[in-house]
C-alpha cells in the first residue's frame, strides 16, 4: 500500500540504481548499497565526503516526489518512474 514499503524489497534485490546511495560531490562516483559513515558519522568511508553530500536514489526520484506532490507534477513523474523503471 505504501511506496516506502517497497524500498526494502528493492534493496534486497539490489536493483540498480534504486537501491543505492550516491554522492552529489563533483567528479565523485561513490555508490553504496548501505549508509556507510563510520561510528562518528563524519565522512563517507568510500569517498570521504560528508553525509549531506549523499542521497538515496529511490528517495530522491520516487518516494519524496510522491509524498510531497501526490499524483500531480513531480509526484506524477515519481509514479511513472516507479511504474516504468522499477515495477516493469
Amino acid at each position: 500500500n505504501r511506496v516506502g514499503e517497497l524500498y526494502s524489497l528493492i534493496r534486497f534485490l539490489h536493483m540498480d540504481p534504486f537501491a543505492y546511495y550516491f554522492c552529489k560531490a563533483k567528479n565523485c562516483d561513490c555508490q553504496s548499497l548501505s549508509w556507510q559513515f563510520g561510528r562518528m558519522q563524519r565522512a563517507c568511508m568510500e569517498c570521504q565526503h560528508p553525509p549531506m553530500s549523499h542521497y538515496s536514489y529511490f528517495n530522491k526520484m520516487v518516494m519524496n516526489p510522491i509524498t510531497r506532490y501526490g499524483y500531480v507534477g513531480d509526484g506524477r513523474k515519481g509514479l511513472l518512474t516507479l511504474k516504468n523503471d522499477v515495477l516493469n
